[in-house]
């Protein structure tokens, strides 16, 4: 319309609608059954890093992807903190880096995919990290559907 190529709004009577969705929520006992859960096949271990480092960050799948080591700095507290822009939500975050969140980055630090990448973890699919979610659930004896966090975990 600004343009002049249109002489009256097209969605002037739209009303979108929101979708109602039902959270999933891992309780704390269930976060813990999980980051305590030993596992031999390197990729479920791989997955279940990547998801507790989403959990204790925040960070959504696209985010935790993305997140490059030169992200990852020292704050005036001393401290690791995350400067990192929110691939959905188009913004710049900034929070500090929790224990466990540390050493998974730390665990990870010498993986050939991040150092050749500078990327802080070596993230899979989401089709495939999903999968794997399940049966690392199963596996835990967690009896709920859950994925990737900014999708639909949060916790109790």
């Amino acid at each position: 319309m600004s343009n002049g190529w249109l002489a009256i709004d097209p969605y002037i009577n739209h009303k979108p609608k929101t979708k109602k969705t039902n959270r999933v929520v891992l309780s704390k006992e269930e976060l813990a059954r999980l980051i305590q859960k030993e596992f031999t096949i390197e990729r479920l271990d791989l997955v279940r890093d990547i998801f507790v480092f989403s959990c204790y960050t925040g960070l959504a799948y696209a985010d935790a992807r993305k997140l490059k080591v030169l992200e990852i700095t020292l704050g005036i507290d001393g401290n690791r903190w995350i400067h990192t822009a929110s691939k959905k939500m188009d913004t710049i975050s900034r929070f500090p880096v929790l224990p466990v969140a540390l050493s998974i980055m730390e665990k990870y630090s010498g993986h050939p995919q991040c150092v050749s990448k500078g990327l802080v973890l070596p993230v899979i699919s989401n089709q495939k990290m999903n999968a794997y979610l399940k049966e690392i659930a199963d596996l835990c004896g967690i009896h709920k559907p859950f994925i990737l966090p900014g999708t639909l975990l949060l916790l109790r």
